[in-house]
């Protein structure tokens, strides 16, 4: 027994005197492998499809055709409307507004063919209506501006700032000559008075 006892006690001191095993700084494969290939970025350019480009350029040619066929549409239909032929140019102009709905140029003789053809749309006494309401309010509108701009020559003329009046009241002449029914009464001859006053006050100061 005593036997027994001192062996125990010997296999008891080895363990206990035994170095400790460090822990392990060796990093697995995978780390490793993960450390000296960085993951590949992803361009922009890697998820450019060549299919989509190819059909953004067929589309593109598409576009440029219509607006060609339009345009030879328009030319068409000024030869046809200067032949008074209002039908046959008004089938060409709603072709080219269909393959080319950003063609002006097509509206506005479309709405032209409109207005001048009697046997037209049904909508001819509306469309008449309707461009002389535009031009009166468009010359009430001018006749608004007359009586602005001559009241602040009058204004400018007042305060002794004769240059800035001159102008003024030139751009009411200007105004005037150019859209007669501006004139709401007798401004010209008002404006062209008060415009001979401020140039005589003017030189008079230099």
């Amino acid at each position: 027994m005593s036997r027994l006892s001192g062996l125990i006690f010997i296999i008891f001191i080895a363990a206990c005197s035994s170095p400790e095993r460090a822990p392990s700084t060796e990093k697995p494969p995978a780390a490793l492998a993960s450390e000296e290939t960085p993951p590949r970025r992803i361009e922009a350019t890697d998820t450019k499809d060549p299919r989509l480009e190819q059909f953004a350029r067929e589309e593109q040619l598409l576009r440029d055709e219509d607006r060609t066929l339009a345009a030879s549409y328009v030319r068409s239909a000024r030869a046809r409307l200067d032949a008074l032929r209002y039908e046959e140019a008004r089938l060409d102009l709603e072709r080219a507004t269909k393959l080319d709905p950003e063609n002006e140029e097509a509206r506005r003789l479309l709405d032209r063919v409109h207005v001048a053809d009697p046997q037209g749309p049904r909508d001819f006494k509306g469309t008449i209506e309707a461009l002389a309401e535009e031009r009166a309010a468009r010359e009430e509108q001018e006749r608004v501006d007359v009586k602005r701009f001559f009241a602040e020559g009058e204004l400018l003329l007042e305060k002794q700032r004769y240059d800035a009046a001159i102008r003024y009241f030139e751009r009411v002449l200007e105004m005037i000559r150019w859209s007669p029914s501006a004139d709401p009464g007798t401004f010209e001859a008002r404006t062209r008075e008060a415009l001979v006053v401020a140039k005589a006050r003017a030189a008079n100061a230099r």
